[in-house]
């Protein structure tokens, strides 16, 4: 059975608080966003940033998946994409067609950014680099 975007979110949150103080072998999380968001959800997709990430292969980015268990259960998956800092501004820069993708979903409330809650002024940089502020 699905879970509501209202129960997706508040167990986003849980999950979020404990990598927010609890900074672990990665470093500190930088940046979380929850990309396509739906209303009932099965899997759960996360786009995570951190200020020294290293997948198992020693690369700064990997494909992480888990299933739902105790406050964080779910019907299906856990995915986040996790990324270290240097890895996430050079797909930035570069013009990564992910980024895009993830743009257009901020821009059309497919995606939230769930961390940081203005806090780390490096976080902030990267919030408006991937979701730049709109002018009036």
């Amino acid at each position: 059975m699905p879970v509501s975007r209202e129960q997706v979110r508040a167990q986003l949150a849980i999950l979020i608080q404990h990598q927010a103080l609890r900074p672990g072998e990665h470093g500190a999380l930088l940046l979380a966003v929850w990309r396509d968001v739906e209303e009932a959800a099965q899997d759960v997709h996360l786009v995570e940033v951190f200020e020294d990430f290293s997948g198992p292969d020693g690369a700064g980015r990997a494909v992480l998946r888990f299933p739902g268990m105790g406050d964080l259960w779910l019907p299906g998956l856990y995915i986040v994409d996790a990324f270290s800092r240097d890895e996430f501004a050079r797909l930035l820069d570069s013009g990564d067609p992910r980024i895009g993708d993830l743009r257009d979903q901020l821009a059309g409330g497919r995606a939230e950014i769930l961390w940081p809650v203005g806090h780390d002024p490096a976080s902030d940089e990267l919030v408006n680099r991937i979701n730049p502020p709109q002018l009036p």
